[in-house]
Order: C-alpha cells, then structure tokens, then sequence
C-alpha cells in the first residue's frame, strides 16, 4: 500500500473520532465525573477498559483488521481504531478531541533487561529472574528523561499533516514509565516468586533494590518537571482524570507541575503478603511517590482488604480498587464515604464465560447493597476476551446501569 493510502486511512478514522468526541453526551459526562471524583453524591459511573494486550487488541481490533504496514502509522492506526471501539460500549469514558502520541525515549530502565519466556501462542507470558545475571546492585544504572527530540517531531509533524486540522495531536513529553512500574520491575528484577521467600531470607537486599527504583523512578519525574514536560493530559487514575480540585485534561498544556495530576500506584506483587509486611515493603514508599501529585488512586487487582487502615496515610488519596478478591463489605465499611470505593467485578464470570445476564445482576446488586452510601464506580478491566461476541460489553454496561439505578 503506497503510503499516501495509508495517510488517508488515518484520516478518515481521525475524522470518526472526532465526530464522536464532539458529541455533547461527553459534556454531561466530564461534570458528571468532576462530581464524582470531588465525593459528590452522583449516580454509579461505569468504565471498560480496553486496551492493547486484553480485549482491545485480542478482539477489539485484532492485528489482521489494521491496513496500515509503516510501523508507526499502524501503531496510530490501532489507537484510533481503539477509541472508536471504545466508543461502542455505551458506557461512561470519555472519547477526547484529541489523540495522544507518546514521543520516541533515548533512556530506558535501570540497565538490566527483562528475561521472558513466551508460552506457544504468545498471550502468556514468564519472567525469569534478570538480577541473577547482575546481583550487584551497585551496577545498576539509574534512568534519566531523554527524548528523542528528532524523531518524535518528525513523527509529531507527521500526524499534524495528517489528521491535525480534525483531531487534535497530543504531543505527550511525559516520563518513559510511571511511577506504577514498581512492582512490575521489583518482579521481573528478583522473579515474582523469589520477592516473597527474598522478603523473609535478604530483606535489606530487597528494600536497597526498591530505594533503587523508587529513586529512578522520582529521577525521572522530576526531571520530566524541570523540562516543563508535563501536561495535564499526563495524570493517570486507572478512570477519568477529572475533578473539582484539579484542571481538566487539556492536550499539549506543558509546563504544569505534578500536583495538577493524578498520581496512581498499586502493589499486585504483594497480594499474598501479610498487610503490616506489605506496608514494610510497599506502602512506605508508595507515600513517598504519591506524595507529589494532587489526588491519587490506589489498587489495580490485589486485595486490598486488610491494607486500607495503611492506604489511608497516602497523601490525597482518593480512589482505592475492591476487586472480585476483596471483601466487599468489609472494604466499604472502612473505605466509608471518604474515598471512591472502585469496584472491580470479575470478568472471567461477567463477560468472558457463558453469558449469563441474571448472574451478572445478581453480582452487581449484591456489591451495590454491601457497598450503599459509599461513592461507588464500577470498572470491568482484564477482559481477555469476550468469546468474539462483542456486543456482550454493550450489553454487560446496560445490565449494570439498570441495577445500579435502584441505588
């Protein structure tokens, strides 16, 4: 395909998402979000995610739909065709004006690469130990925040020309990785299952290794402030970044500092550890992290159950995750009308099952009554698949907006 086809394709599903985003629905939702991440009393909110590497990628726009063959055009091509998809659920996310574009990085990680065994069909993967080829800690190398200037507004540029006049280009200028890349790193560093018995057996060896990330991790950050390259399209909340406290997302605003945004953190490597160890090991500097932006949220998919008593000394908390593992109940019981209480159903029964709608009400109104008064959001994430039966997530977010209407 000559490359002038391939720009056209871009432009036109540009020019889609923008019609969409322009639709006055998003209005209504952006101030109903406002409401609800400020603990204002609002009705339920819904949100799917959908994303590369689950459902938006595995069937969402699967790779033999894209028509795009320049990397990089293909790669936009996908993003595109995602908000579209997204679009489609009917459920409370926001499809913005704008598209935004991550730049080209000269500086990754802390200079050991991660060693990865692929399962046949590439949808599993197992990480192997990297620090047993580099024990010594003292050899590894903090990451700085450099961008590949050259090549990024080239690419930048490039999508201006394109689609620019009709959807707006988000020159993104943000850090490589966020602050959330913790866990993920101290796992693939020392293995997932070694973190726990290396807990017990080296702790200081651990706790110098999480120093030695969290330092990089702050590097970075504030050196990406120093450079004026945050923008208020950065934050990150697992939902919706919006707010009474805090100014709206707006494309290419560079120059905020981080207490305009969203912090986000979670500590899923964790999830089998005892809640005063999980503070030893994580809470503590997962404080230290948070502590620069202006609202945060907690959790991902670990139970956090018996850890809210420690989550409630993050700085500007705000949201904490309650996962199909969490005593419902009892989190709202503690979490209260202080915090979102963001519930996270299980997908595996919800949509990627036998489709089974009284279950999916049952389900939902029983979180709903454990969970009454509290400032309730409900978020379907890791969803695999939905068996090539798409409609099932437009139909998932109809279930939940009927029951949760009684609330």
């Amino acid at each position: 395909m000559f490359l002038n086809d391939e720009k056209a394709i871009l432009r036109e599903l540009a020019l889609q998402v923008a019609e969409i985003a322009a639709n006055t629905r998003y209005d209504e939702l952006r101030e109903l979000w406002r409401g609800h991440n400020s603990l204002e009393r609002t009705r339920v909110t819904t949100h799917i995610f959908a994303y590369l590497g689950d459902v938006g990628s595995a069937e969402g726009v699967p790779d033999n739909s894209l028509k795009c063959s320049d990397p990089f055009l293909r790669r936009i091509e996908f993003d595109l065709r995602l908000q579209l998809f997204r679009a489609s659920f009917g459920d409370d996310q926001i499809i913005e004006p704008w598209l935004t574009v991550r730049p080209a990085y000269k500086a990754y990680g802390f200079g050991v690469s991660p060693v990865v065994e692929y399962t046949e069909n590439g949808r599993s993967v197992h990480y192997l130990p990297s620090l047993l080829k580099c024990p010594d800690l003292s050899k590894l190398t903090p990451p700085d925040h450099i961008i590949d200037e050259e090549t990024s507004n080239y690419q930048w540029n490039l999508l201006d020309g394109i689609f620019g006049d009709v959807l707006t280009v988000d020159r993104y200028r943000g850090p490589y990785a966020t602050i959330n890349a913790k866990g993920g790193d101290l796992g693939i560093m020392l293995g997932f299952d070694n973190l726990l018995t290396d807990m017990y057996d080296r702790p200081e060896y651990v706790k110098e290794l999480i120093s030695i990330l969290c330092s990089g991790y702050k590097n970075i950050h504030e050196q990406a402030q120093r450079a004026g390259d945050f923008s208020l399209t950065c934050g990150d909340s697992q939902t919706m970044c919006y707010s009474r406290e805090l100014p709206d997302p707006k494309p290419n605003s560079h120059g905020v500092k981080m207490d305009k945004l969203w912090g986000y953190l979670a500590s899923q490597e964790m999830a089998g550890v005892s809640p005063a160890m999980t503070d030893e090991f994580s809470f503590v500097y997962d404080r230290e992290l948070l502590k620069p932006f202006g609202l945060t949220a907690y959790g991902c998919c670990e139970d956090l159950t018996g850890k809210i008593g420690y989550l409630k000394n993050i700085p500007n908390l705000r949201r904490i995750s309650v996962t199909p593992w969490a005593d419902a109940a009892a989190c709202a019981e503690q979490i209260g009308t202080d915090y979102i209480l963001s519930w996270r159903p299980n997908p595996a029964s919800h949509v990627s099952g036998d489709w089974d709608p009284k279950f999916i009400k049952d389900d939902v109104r029983s979180a709903m009554e454990k969970s009454r008064g509290c400032h309730v959001d409900v978020t379907l994430k890791d969803v695999l698949t939905v068996r090539g039966e798409l409609w099932r997530l437009g139909e998932w977010v109809k279930i939940v907006n009927e029951v949760c209407s009684e609330f």
